[in-house]
């Protein structure tokens, strides 16, 4: 994976490159280990979240000074991303519609039989990524359903999503994982979109029953051998749209460039600290 990746993430010259320049010795480390020693990563999460983005991004595979202009896709199996230049590590990205039950399955086996160095569960508050044409054809008993009330009720509906693929899924493969200690990262994704209601946003998983469910891992393994952190992110800037491109939300004024690449250079520094790379 090329440092260029990340320090690409904002154009030479920019003002919030040079204030992203302060962090680059420790984002770099990361990203050297990365680069030239075993790690293992397996990512989860309802699908629509951004788990392919993040898969490629830390694999050196996508370019986020230069994004193409795409809409989402439905991953149809389980991706695997080996580390550019003879690297040994990989990333394991999980299909998270329920119809693809057998991909997940089979990944949370190998989390059990302690194959991941870190899992990175993957959640955006509900704003998954979805390719029907319309909105109003995701609620049709609702004929004539505003914009706002769809948010509201597709947002409700995908949050609940997310604390199933940990409450089904991931807990229980988390806390049966073979490895002395095994690291979990919950990635709050789509950071563009919610920013400015950060505070009451990040409660939601960090005081509710989301938590609880990451306290019972907690519990039950001992913080020995279990660790996890909070992170989020906006790994692409873009509109929440529909796949009949209708915009829903619009991205939230005052997310930089400066803001994202900082977001983006603390979620590596986490991944640094819980993989114990000094």
């Amino acid at each position: 994976m090329e440092f260029s990746n990340i320090s690409n993430i904002i154009k030479d010259g920019n003002e919030a490159y040079k204030l992203l320049e302060k962090s680059l010795p420790t984002v770099k480390k990361v990203l050297e280990y990365l680069k030239h020693r075993r790690l293992k990563i397996a990512i989860f999460g309802a699908g629509g979240t951004g788990k392919t983005t993040l898969g490629k991004v830390l694999s050196g595979r996508l370019d986020l000074s230069n994004l193409p202009l795409y809409s989402y896709q439905e991953s149809l199996k389980i991706e695997k991303y080996e580390f550019k230049d003879d690297v040994s590590g990989s990333i394991v990205v999980v299909p998270g519609q329920p119809r693809r039950k057998v991909e997940m399955d089979n990944c949370l086996k190998s989390v059990e039989k302690g194959e991941f160095d870190l899992v990175i569960h993957v959640v955006s508050l509900g704003y998954h990524s979805f390719n029907h044409l319309s909105y109003q054809r995701i609620y049709p008993e609702q004929g004539g359903i505003t914009v706002d009330q769809f948010l509201e009720q597709y947002t409700r509906d995908h949050r609940q999503k997310e604390i199933e693929v940990l409450k089904k899924s991931l807990q229980r493969s988390v806390k049966m994982a073979s490895r002395k200690k095994i690291a979990m990262i919950t990635l709050i994704t789509k950071e563009d979109l919610w920013w400015q209601q950060r505070d009451s946003i990040n409660a939601h998983y960090k005081d509710g029953e989301y938590n609880d469910l990451i306290k019972n891992i907690e519990d039950d393994r001992g913080t020995d051998k279990f660790t996890h952190e909070y992170c989020s992110v906006s790994l692409i800037r873009k509109n929440f749209i529909s796949g009949n491109n209708e915009i829903l939300l619009l991205t939230t004024s005052g997310y930089e460039d400066i803001v994202k690449a900082e977001r983006l250079s603390c979620l590596l520094k986490t991944i640094g600290e819980l993989c114990d790379i000094t």
